[in-house]
């Protein structure tokens, strides 16, 4: 990893210059996350790979802050300002959920142990990519706020903690700067291309976990079947055996149409100023990490 005294200088020149809010496409924010990022992933080594997550959840929650964002409200456990899991999530390496503000991260990308160089830039490259699709949504929340158009944020599919912050009494209006850039977001959030690619994907993602669902439920099916002992049984276990094979087929098909529909995405105005964040991201990483 690199050096103990370069990443603390990275974090002490990061918080130097964001003690305000923030924004990812700023380099003193973007070397706070790397900075927050390989420390996370040095000091979790010999952990859990329950610990490492908690840590690159704790630099997530920093970022967050840096960027204005509230608590999630919760009942339980210690409070988030995003929300991070590791699960697969096929070919896209992560993805965000607006709405319940989360972020996936391919469950091959984020292991335990010792992480190649490659391996760290292709997940900042990742979580760099992902953080920048709720900044769009928090941000543009509050210009549609300051602006007087209230009952436009309802178009952003954001949860409610997220509204109740955009329109609570006593919060910084966004400068000049920012809300131009927040006015050119929602512009772009608007194009019918944006809509239509953002319905194609939630269908897709909804036929792929019945899918899997489907898969999963075919597969403890058949892990309870013995050894045929008649004929009658024996055609049971073939017709499992069959329907397996189908719903491994389905899932591979949803999987595709996924990765198919997220790639017409990249060419969105929204979708790629996130793909230009995280490969700022993943450049400072590999600056870094290419100086230890």
């Amino acid at each position: 990893m690199a050096s103990a005294l370069l990443l603390g200088a990275l974090r002490a020149e990061g918080k130097r210059r964001s003690e305000s809010v923030g924004s990812l496409s700023e380099s003193a924010v973007q070397q706070e996350f790397v900075a927050g990022l390989l420390d996370a992933l040095h000091r979790s080594e010999k952990e859990t790979l329950k610990g490492r997550v908690k840590r690159i959840q704790a630099v997530l929650d920093r970022i967050a802050e840096r960027l204005g964002m509230p608590e999630i409200p919760t009942a339980k456990g210690p409070p988030h300002r995003i929300l991070l899991e590791r699960r697969e999530a096929a070919s896209l390496g992560g993805l965000f959920r607006g709405g319940d503000w989360r972020i996936t991260v391919d469950e091959k990308l984020l292991t335990r142990g010792p992480m190649s160089v490659e391996q760290i830039v292709r997940l900042a490259d990742i979580l760099g990519h992902e953080l920048r699709h709720p900044e769009h949504r928090f941000r543009m929340a509050c210009w549609l706020a300051d602006s007087g158009r209230t009952s436009d944020i309802v178009l952003l599919t954001v949860p409610k903690h997220i509204i109740n912050e955009a329109l609570r009494p006593g919060r910084p209006r966004l400068d000049r700067k920012r809300a131009a850039e927040a006015k050119h977001w929602f512009s772009a959030w608007l194009l019918p291309e944006r809509k239509k690619n953002a319905e194609e994907l939630s269908q897709a993602y909804a036929a792929q976990a019945r899918a899997r669902l489907r898969q999963a439920e075919l597969q403890r099916q058949l892990a309870q079947v013995g050894t045929p002992r008649s004929a009658i049984e024996g055609k049971e276990l073939k017709a499992l055996r069959k329907a397996l094979g189908e719903a491994t087929k389905e899932e591979s098909r949803w999987s595709q149409e996924v990765g198919r529909i997220h790639q017409a995405g990249e060419k969105l105005p929204l979708e790629r100023d996130c793909q230009r964040i995280g490969q700022e991201v993943a450049r400072w990483v590999a600056r870094l990490m290419g100086g230890r």
